[in-house]
């Protein structure tokens, strides 16, 4: 069984699974097998000129792809930069607003307790009588 190899340079292997079965455990191995080669002595034939152009296609589209990949990569990186730039802008908006409301909150309850204790000095009597003394 022959199957292209994953991430195989432009040397084009093939993987060829040789089963050992005098060993209990089944193991198998692996043997690379390199595909349009030609010896040092051999000339070049009606064929070479098709399988170097194939290639040099393949090789083109993988450069292609490559080329890509990194546009998509760059493009998506300076959308996260953008992305987290404008997180970190509304943070600090939502911050200061968040101080601000806080702030006022606070003002407010502090006006709320001078007041309760404005009225309790208005009316606070002593509990000694004296009050019933006045009419």
């Amino acid at each position: 069984m022959y199957s292209y190899l994953a991430g195989a340079s432009n040397i084009f292997m093939l993987e060829r699974v040789i089963e050992i079965r005098d060993r209990p455990t089944e193991a198998m191995i692996f043997v690379e097998k390199m595909e349009n080669t030609s010896a040092s002595t051999a000339g070049a034939g009606s064929g070479e000129f098709h399988q170097y152009r194939l290639q040099r296609q393949r090789e083109k589209d993988r450069l292609r792809l490559m080329e890509e990949q990194e546009k998509k990569d760059k493009a998506n990186e300076e959308m996260n930069a953008r992305v987290r730039k404008e997180n970190k802008r509304i943070d600090s908006l939502m911050k200061k607003r968040r101080d601000r409301r806080s702030s006022r909150k606070d003002k407010e309850k502090v006006i709320k307790v001078q007041k309760s204790i404005k009225k309790m000095e208005i009316n606070q009597f002593s509990n000694d009588g004296s009050f019933l003394q006045q009419f």
